[in-house]
C-alpha cells in the first residue's frame, strides 16, 4: 500500500512536470506493480513461505519505487519522505540484520533520488556549496531517522517475541502440572478402586491358609476379586489409549 501510495504521487507530479512521461505508461507501470503483487499473494496462499521471500519482497518493491521516481522526474519530490515508511514496512517482516540492510538501500536509493534523479526544476551544472550542503544534510537527515525506525521497530519486534515465548513456556508448564494433577487424581481412583479387592484377596487368602479344609468357597471368592482387580486395570488402560 505505501509503495502504491508512493507511486501515485510521482504520477500526480509527473502528468504536469514539463517533458513528463505520458500518464498511459504511468498507469501500465502501476498495473504491473500491481500485477507481481497479486501472484505474490496467490503463491505465499498455495506455498509455504521461505525465509528469502519477505526479502524478495522488499527488494521488487524498491526496484519499482526507483523506477517510478526516475520516470516521473520525483527527484525534488517532498513526498519522497514517504520512503521511511518502507523502512519500517522492512523492519516489520526481517530479521534484525536484513532489516537494517533494508534499510541502507532505501537510503541509498533516498541519496540517488536527491543527488540523481530527475527533477522538474533541474538543477544547475555546479550546484551552490549553501544547496549542496542542504541535500546533504537532507540525506543524513533521512539516514538517521531510517537508522531510528529500523532499531525502534526490530526493538519491538524482538521484544513482543520474547514475550510471546515466554507465555509459551507459561503455556507449557502450565498444561504439564494439569497433566500431572490429572495423572495424581486417575492414580488416587486406582488406588481407591484397588483397595478394596486387594483387601478381600488378603483376607480371603489368610482364611484359606487358617482353614484348608474349607479353602474351596475362599479361592473361588479370591478368584473373582483377582478378576475384579484385572478389570480395573484394564479399564485404565483403555484410557489412557
Amino acid at each position: 500500500i505505501t509503495a502504491l501510495l508512493t507511486a501515485v504521487g510521482m504520477v500526480a507530479q509527473g502528468t504536469v512536470a514539463p517533458g513528463a512521461t505520458p500518464l498511459w505508461e504511468g498507469a501500465a507501470w502501476l498495473g504491473l506493480f500491481l500485477l507481481v503483487d497479486l501472484v505474490e499473494t496467490l503463491v505465499l496462499r498455495r506455498v509455504r513461505p521461505r525465509a528469502w521471500m519477505p526479502a524478495a519482497h522488499v527488494a521488487v518493491t524498491l526496484g519499482f519505487l526507483a523506477r517510478f521516481i526516475w520516470l516521473f522526474q520525483g527527484g525534488d519530490h517532498p513526498g519522497m519522505v514517504l520512503l521511511i515508511l518502507h523502512v519500517g514496512a522492512a523492519s516489520m517482516v526481517l530479521p534484525r540484520r536484513e532489516a537494517f540492510l533494508a534499510a541502507a538501500a532505501i537510503v541509498a536509493l533516498y541519496g540517488a533520488v536527491v543527488f540523481a534523479a530527475p527533477r522538474m526544476l533541474p538543477l544547475p551544472d555546479r550546484i551552490p556549496a549553501q544547496q549542496l550542503g542542504r541535500m546533504v544534510g537532507q540525506v543524513f537527515t533521512f539516514a538517521v531517522a531510517s537508522g531510528a525506525v529500523a532499531w525502534f521497530v526490530t526493538a519491538v519486534q524482538r521484544t513482543i517475541g520474547d514475550r510471546e515465548a515466554r507465555l509459551q513456556a507459561a503455556l507449557e508448564e502450565h498444561n504439564s502440572s494439569a497433566r500431572l494433577a490429572a495423572l495424581g487424581v486417575q492414580a488416587a481412583g486406582i488406588a481407591h478402586e484397588l483397595g478394596t479387592p486387594l483387601s478381600s484377596i488378603d483376607m480371603l487368602a489368610a482364611e484359606a491358609q487358617a482353614y484348608p479344609q474349607d479353602a474351596g468357597d475362599a479361592l473361588a471368592t479370591l478368584r473373582a476379586q483377582v478378576q475384579r482387580c484385572r478389570g480395573i486395570l484394564d479399564r485404565v488402560r483403555d484410557q489412557s489409549a
